[in-house]
């Protein structure tokens, strides 16, 4: 049962620290115990709107009524332009559909 199986959300990656790619887009399956990650990961989804400002971190889930809603910090958090977006799918592993625009930010857009 796909509501039980327990995930991890790592929201960036990168070789080195001068090429980094900023992801909120891989899933990856614990194993049964618990204790460390499967081989398998899902890609989610990244930045690709503009108000992101190339920043997506900090997700956080929630299972509503057959929906899976992620909602997730974007444009940094010293920045005016510093906002939480949400994105929604019927799987866990997507595919994604994010709202257009934030759902809550820090100065008014």
């Amino acid at each position: 049962d796909l509501h039980r199986r327990r995930h991890s959300f790592p929201t960036r990656r990168s070789s080195d620290l001068m090429h980094m790619e900023n992801y909120i887009n891989l899933a990856i399956q614990l194993t049964q115990d618990g204790k460390s990650l499967s081989s398998q990961h899902h890609f989610l989804f990244r930045d690709t709107l503009s108000w992101e400002k190339g920043i997506v971190e900090a997700p956080w889930v929630i299972h509503e009524n057959g929906t899976y809603y992620i909602f997730y910090s974007s444009c940094g958090y010293a920045n005016k332009c510093y906002s939480v977006g949400v994105a929604r799918s019927k799987t866990f592993f997507g595919p994604y559909e994010k709202h257009p625009t934030p759902i809550l930010f820090t100065r008014p857009q």
